[in-house]
């Protein structure tokens, strides 16, 4: 969780599993719990079963109870995030390996339903992203809402006036 509340599992929207110090956050509140704290190499499993309302996070193959309260306010449009401090690293894998501790019930992984090119498959922290971001260059007849054809329609204001009546 983030200190100044713009975190993963700082709003009813979202909710996270914080392996430093053993909680679950939602709504900018916390649950203990009880594994222990990660380390390097451990696995975190998370299971969103839509079916019945709830996410389950599991800690090398050991289960957390489930967890309901997102459901609240989200029914669709989930999505996998992390956050880390300065020295952690992951790996995600929603599918493409075998995963080491699949969940016990029928499941279908992420990847059993859309793919990520291999450059969307990149992470990269914020500072290197945004240089990139600086070096790229756009041409002036670029389409300005994708920035990757060429525009095939100008929209030219029709210097039409109005007033306001108040």
């Amino acid at each position: 969780m983030s200190v100044e509340g713009y975190g993963i599992g700082d709003d009813r929207y979202s909710l996270a599993y914080d392996g430093c110090r053993k909680l679950i956050w939602y709504n900018a509140k916390s649950d203990p719990q009880n594994l222990p704290r990660w380390e390097a190499g451990d696995i975190l499993g998370c299971l969103l079963d839509l079916d019945t309302q709830q996410v389950i996070f599991s800690l090398n193959g050991t289960s957390l109870p489930p967890c309901m309260h997102v459901f609240t306010m989200a029914k669709s449009g989930f999505f996998a995030a992390a956050s880390f401090m300065s020295f952690q690293q992951c790996r995600f894998n929603f599918g493409a390996d075998p995963f080491k501790y699949p969940p016990r019930a029928a499941y279908s992984t992420f990847n059993d339903h859309g793919s990520l090119k291999s450059e969307d498959k990149v992470v990269l922290p914020r500072h290197i992203f945004l240089s990139q971001l600086r070096q790229q260059n756009i041409g002036e007849d670029s389409c300005t809402l994708c920035y990757d054809q060429k525009a095939s329609v100008r929209l030219i204001p029709c210097e039409h006036s109005y007033v306001f009546i108040n």
